[in-house]
């Protein structure tokens, strides 16, 4: 949770959304700007492109960042959306029926 929830519901309107851009705000807020930077790499449309510029497949390219990107994250609560957007994307993309 938010150190500071009171702030996050009157920037959003008594409702948090659940998007990937609010994870990337909330990483600016409260915790550092380098695991904002890469925090759009973790969502489906996210590895959908990056794995297109690395000329990789999705489920290489998931493997990728649970190996080389995530323990490069600063804070705790970077760590831990990370690892859940992953999860997330790699069931949506069935990145193991790719392999």
């Amino acid at each position: 949770m938010c150190p500071n929830m009171a702030l996050r519901y009157d920037i959003f309107s008594s409702c948090p959304p659940k998007s990937v851009s609010t994870t990337i705000f909330e990483l600016y807020l409260w915790g550092s700007a380098d695991d904002a930077d890469r925090a759009w790499r973790f969502d489906r449309v996210g590895i959908a492109l990056a794995s297109g510029w690395f000329g990789q497949t999705p489920d290489y390219y998931t493997d990728r960042l649970e190996h080389e990107i995530i323990p490069e994250l600063i804070t705790e609560a970077a760590i831990a959306m990370a690892h859940a957007d992953l999860k997330r994307s790699r069931d949506l993309l069935k990145t193991a029926v790719l392999r």
